[in-house]
């Protein structure tokens, strides 16, 4: 059911009223708790104000124990205005005496220390009647006692009562006045003028759309209304005028409109045969770069432009489509000549759409579209592929096509026959393993395997054989490929016999490089617990010389008995000093152990080793590089290890995964120290989980990253962002190596700038060829 204003008008005078009320009951509140707040905070400064006056007397009386003198103190205190009762503690919040009103009266329960406020130096909590105010008894830094004072607030409690008194007294004064004032103006000014604008509308002649606006006392918004409605009633009678001429205009283009609609927006044409006579829109002059109709619109203009080989084969179809009685359309490429002297590929697609009683066509329309540039890409695509043919055929490296199904060569180029022996005719329709080209043929299906799961492969490195037997080391690379609905796969085969002897000699140059970098770290190291072994020494003769009067005074105190030198050595301490010495002894010991397991050449074979160990000997290994220590502690830095239980061993060279993850935090450690600005909290977590039969490592840190290009480098041998003479660039190249064809794994890095990097290391359990 409507409302009408007035009602509505009370309603939202009643909301809004409610609405302050509400706001005005709050910050009455809020004022009110402030200033409850601020008095009872007053309050605890005069109390601990009194209290800091006799904190001295307090404390030497208390430190004596003085009970007598502390009860006619506490006496004194209770005296002062307001003051209830006062309590005195122990240090441990024991009762020890109180007083009430100028005299001495029994102590109650213990109070709780715990929670007292240690930056103002005291705690209280009240009821609203009275403060209960907490204070510590300090003497020489130390807290020996409390002292608890009651202070009555019922002066407070009264003067709350009476501002809540007075502020109601105003917020119903305030409602009230404005109520009766909102009311008398709106009736006034909306309520009434609206009511009789209403009547004369209900009062309007249908006929004319007219009415009379009655003379308001009202507000100007309200008398301009009844001006707008009529102004709306004029508009209103001249857009039906105009609605019914451009309904009529709008038939006479309908017909044409629906043919526009059938065809597309490129260039249109008609043809009709009752009159001969054609149209062609805009855009098709447009298309062959003629102004619109600068040409005679016939069908002799569109023969004369079509090209001569073309014309006849068009007109052909037409007139198939003419003749099939709406049972096909036309569409036809063909030439046509512009205005500057091209010839242009134009698609040309029609049908008869209108036809009389006897089925005689009536009018022919359709569309032109320029197809030149398609016709162009088909032509490039063509020349194209014979130049990927010529590719093919002239690459250095050797790339083979063989069909996945039968697993038989379809096409190889001449690198092929140098790298393998054989020509072309000896290896199309047979397989790699009929050639004998795998040195071990379970490789294939390694191949197979990781193309299934990743689709393609990029450097997988195996061992080929040459028609003559000799061994060549290839890198392949391949992905599968559709070729007529028929899966093939594209490989390219790269001798890398000589890169891998290279690579051999840059991963022991590099790593002789780490041990260099390293060795003055153990010396530093070194330095350290010789430095303690010296110290403690020294300590140990100094203090069992005989003529050192402390060690003389000492020994007097306790015997010369082998029992009392027992008690002497440990009340001087010896034993931990002797402790020392063996502690830095084992440590030096453990650092030079693990610096020459390092330093050794990587073993031919590979030995079952734990991940967990193998990572924390890196870490070692990096905390006593001396390198890094000119530029970056790793002490400083929050490392954070997470190795999956029951991981498993893992089948690799120890030294060379050593020498990765060593590579992998220098260059870490390294960009964080040389970040601008500086890397706040400086992170390193090593995560290590098992997938599938592999195990994946994650080193990630939080340090300025790396955009994408340095990021598509970064493996790359000799490719640095360091300064001349502060790295090789063959760090990365080498872990890269090591990991990939060294240990059949991957390596990937992820990184943005400002974001940290992260590096993805997967190895296999087991290594190619293993049961």
């Amino acid at each position: 059911m409507n409302k009408s204003i007035s009602q509505r008008m009370n309603q939202d005078i009643l909301i809004t009223f409610a609405v302050i009320a509400v706001l005005f009951v709050a910050l009455g509140s809020f004022m009110l708790v402030r200033w409850k707040d601020d008095n009872i905070h007053i309050v605890c400064r005069i109390l601990d104000t009194l209290v800091a006056r006799e904190q001295d007397s307090l404390a030497n009386e208390l430190f004596e124990r003085r009970i007598l003198a502390l009860d006619m103190r506490l006496a004194e205190l209770s005296l002062v205005e307001d003051v209830l009762r006062v309590e005195l503690y122990h240090a441990r919040g024991l009762p020890l005496a109180a007083a009430s009103r100028g005299a001495a009266t029994e102590v109650s329960t213990p109070i709780d220390i715990d929670g007292w406020d240690h930056v103002r130096g005291y705690a209280f909590d009240h009821d609203f009647s009275a403060l209960r105010f907490i204070r510590p008894i300090i003497a020489a830094g130390e807290t020996i006692g409390w002292l608890r004072l009651d202070y009555d607030l019922s002066l407070l409690r009264k003067q709350t009562l009476s501002f809540l008194a007075y502020m109601f007294s105003i917020l119903v004064m305030t409602l009230l006045c404005t109520q009766l004032l909102l009311r008398r103006r709106l009736r006034k000014s909306v309520v009434n003028p609206l009511r009789k604008l209403g009547a004369s509308m209900r009062e309007m002649n249908s006929q004319t759309r007219t009415f009379n606006v009655p003379v308001l006392k009202a507000d100007e918004e309200i008398a301009n209304l009844g001006l707008a409605f009529q102004e709306l009633l004029v508009r209103l009678n001249s857009s039906y005028r105009d609605l019914d001429e451009a309904h009529q205009a709008l038939a006479r283009s309908e017909r044409r409109l629906s043919r526009a609609v059938l065809a597309s927006s490129d260039g249109i044409w008609e043809w009709s045969f009752d009159t001969g006579q054609a149209y062609f829109s805009p855009r098709w002059y447009e298309m062959l770069g003629y102004e619109d109709q600068e040409l005679p619109m016939t069908f002799q203009t569109w023969k004369d432009l079509c090209h001569p080989e073309d014309f006849q084969q068009a007109y052909e179809r037409i007139q198939a489509v003419v003749n099939s009685n709406g049972g096909k359309s036309y569409s036809f490429e063909f030439r046509m000549h512009t205005k500057d002297g091209e010839w242009r590929w134009v698609l040309g697609r029609g049908d008869v759409i209108e036809r009389d009683a006897d089925g005689r066509p009536l009018l022919v329309s359709g569309t032109h579209t320029d197809v030149t540039e398609r016709r162009l890409a088909e032509e490039r695509l063509r020349q194209s592929e014979e130049k990927f043919s010529q590719l093919f055929r002239l690459s250095p490296d050797a790339i083979v096509l063989l069909n996945v199904e039968s697993g038989r060569l379809v096409d190889v180029n001449d690198s092929f026959t140098s790298i393998s022996g054989f020509s072309r005719e000896e290896a199309l329709g047979k397989t790699l393993l009929e050639l004998g080209i795998y040195r071990n043929p379970g490789e294939r299906e390694e191949i197979y395997r990781r193309l299934a799961r990743e689709g393609f492969l990029r450097d997988f490195e195996f061992e080929a054989l040459h028609k003559d037997g000799s061994t060549v080391v290839s890198a392949m690379t391949c992905q599968t490929l559709t070729l007529d609905g028929v899966p093939h796969l594209l490989a390219v085969l790269r001798d890398m016999t000589q890169m891998k002897k290279l690579r051999e000699v840059m991963i022991q140059s590099e790593k002789m490089r780490s041990v260099g970098g390293m060795a003055a770290g153990i010396a530093h190291e070194i330095n350290n617990p010789l430095g303690i072994i010296l110290q403690a020494s020294h300590n140990l003769v100094r203090r069992t010389r005989p003529d050192f009067s402390k060690n003389t005074q000492v020994a007097q105190t306790i015997g010369l008995d082998m029992e009392l030198m027992a008690r002497y050595m440990r009340a001087r301490k010896l034993d931990l000093f002797i402790t020392d010495i063996q502690e830095a002894a084992t440590r030096a010991a453990g650092i030079i152990r693990r610096m020459l397991d390092f330093s050794r050449l990587a073993e031919s074979g590979r030995s079952q080793c734990d991940l967990q160990t193998l990572i924390e000997h890196s870490l070692t290994l990096a905390r006593n590089d001396y390198d890094l220590k000119k530029f970056y502690d790793f002490k400083k830095m929050d490392l954070r290890i997470s190795v999956e239980e029951g991981l498993g061993k893992l089948a690799c060279t120890e030294t060379e995964i050593e020498q990765v993850f060593l590579n992998i935090l220098r260059n870490a450690a390294q960009a964080m120290a040389e970040a601008t600005p500086p890397v706040e909290n400086p992170r390193l977590e090593i995560r290590a989980s098992r997938v599938g039969d592999r195990v994946r490592i994650e080193i990630e840190d939080n340090g300025p990253g790396m955009n994408a290009e340095i990021s598509r480098r970064i493996f790359e041998p000799f490719f640095t962002t360091k300064p001349p003479g502060q790295g090789t660039g063959l760090g990365l190249s080498v872990s890269y190596f090591i990991v990939t064809k060294g240990h059949g794994g991957t390596m990937e890095v992820e990184s943005e700038p400002g974001r940290g990097t992260r590096f993805i290391i997967e190895l296999p359990f087991k290594k190619q060829g293993q049961e």
